[in-house]
């Protein structure tokens, strides 16, 4: 019988995150975690963790992030490499809390391989859109616009139009609209 990790905060196992589908679901909530530590201004080690025993951890958004990370080799089998060198930035990032968001810059700048490998995820994509001014706090004002124009060579507005297809082949066409108006501030970000 196959050994199994316990997650106490992760909403994934690692059976579920070696699904295709999920892989792009598990970077997003790590990108969530990850904005989360990064936003917040007065945070104490307490708050960020407590770890006596495993069954009395904090749902604190590093320890979320830290199982998150976990599921990454699974979900990623291929990326091994950028699997470990966040899991060093992660152990160096604990053992310096005082440093924590230049660390968290690292993270985030180490998940791009991730988010390539995602990037036929139209649910990532809209995510990182709606996102937008946080990764612009993290990683400058033009690195999601870079990032787009990596996966989409030609113009952004070519996104839009994967974006829209995407979600009208699944009938999600509420937020149609929106996608015109995140693809423009996209936009603005690359200007300034």
């Amino acid at each position: 019988m196959p050994a199994h990790s316990l997650y106490l905060f992760s909403p994934f196992s690692e059976e579920l995150v070696a699904q295709k589908n999920q892989d792009g679901l598990l970077v997003q909530f790590i990108l969530d975690e990850l904005f989360a530590l990064y936003n917040a201004k007065n945070f104490s080690h307490f708050d960020l963790y407590e770890s006596l025993f495993d069954w009395n951890l904090r749902a604190g958004p590093l320890n979320k992030l830290k199982e998150h990370i976990r599921l990454l080799s699974h979900a990623f089998p291929l990326l091994t490499k950028e699997v470990k060198a966040i899991y060093d930035v992660l152990a160096d990032a604990e053992l310096h809390l005082d440093n924590l968001p230049n660390y968290l810059k690292t993270l985030y700048s180490l998940l791009e391989p991730f988010l390539h490998a995602c990037s036929d995820s139209e649910n990532l994509l809209i995510f990182l859109l709606k996102n937008q001014k946080a990764i612009a706090q993290i990683a400058g004002p033009k690195s999601l616009y870079l990032f787009f124009l990596k996966i989409f060579p030609r113009t952004a507005m070519t996104a839009a139009q994967f974006l829209v297809k995407r979600f009208q082949k699944r009938g999600f066409t509420l937020f149609l609209s929106e996608i015109d108006s995140l693809i423009a501030e996209l936009e603005n970000h690359a200007s300034t």
